[in-house]
């Protein structure tokens, strides 16, 4: 009976210490949700143009210098220069040939676990 009783509190405060976080289970009609590998970082943003990664062959912006319009996030390492070469998670709207993060908060780029 105590070991039940120990194995079930060591079990409650494993499933209580655990940050869970949210998943989006789907890309609505003018998105996309994918995973794939980072090639090149442009962060251009910084002089007025277009920070973008380059995933699996497409272009994913997610800042333009001077905006001020609604940004997803990069959630970045130290550098976000560690990203190349990594696999990544992404959730964008479409635009043309490319993705961006512009429209919505929750849009996001991240290390994929």
């Amino acid at each position: 009976m105590t070991r039940l009783v120990a194995t079930s509190l060591a079990l409650a405060l494993l499933t209580a210490c655990q940050t869970v976080e949210p998943r989006v289970p789907f890309a609505a009609p003018g998105e996309r949700r994918f995973i794939g590998t980072v090639e090149s970082i442009d962060t251009g943003c910084y002089a007025d143009g277009v920070c973008s990664m380059k995933i699996d062959g497409m272009d994913v912006v997610w800042m333009r210098g001077w905006s001020r319009a609604t940004w997803g996030q990069v959630q970045q390492p130290p550098d976000v220069g560690e990203y190349v070469g990594k696999r990544a998670e992404v959730w964008c709207k479409v635009e043309g040939g490319h993705c961006t993060l512009e429209g919505n908060a929750s849009y996001f780029i991240r290390p994929a676990g």
